[in-house]
């Protein structure tokens, strides 16, 4: 019995420790804690959901939504009044907190 129970974790920690299992954290848990898969074919499930998009919905939708270009070099000729004021504000909030803003653009006043 303490055997079985050790496959079983080790199984569980292969599945919730691979690197597909990062961007899709709700079916890693479903596979490991509610089906006999094996390890092996678990990861191979996810490896195959993400080829078919990201894995959670947030991701899906901030894809589906086109998304204004936020980053500190964003042109916002074409943009609205609406969204040149959130790109003002954004920028604002970032300078104001010395982070990083949209892009991976680094807050050094350029």
């Amino acid at each position: 019995m303490v055997n079985e129970k050790l496959i079983e974790r080790e199984r569980i920690a292969k599945i919730l420790g691979a690197d597909e299992a990062r961007n899709n954290r709700e079916l890693a848990m479903k596979l490991a804690f509610s089906s006999d898969l094996s390890a092996d074919a678990a990861v191979n499930t996810l490896r195959a959901a993400a080829r078919h998009g990201r894995g959670d919905d947030f991701h899906r939708a901030m894809e589906i939504v086109g998304n204004p270009d936020l980053g500190w070099d964003a042109d916002d000729s074409d943009a609205t009044d609406e969204e040149k004021g959130f790109m003002a504000g954004a920028r604002a909030a970032a300078a104001i907190t010395g982070t990083e803003f949209y892009r991976g653009a680094k807050n050094d006043g350029s």
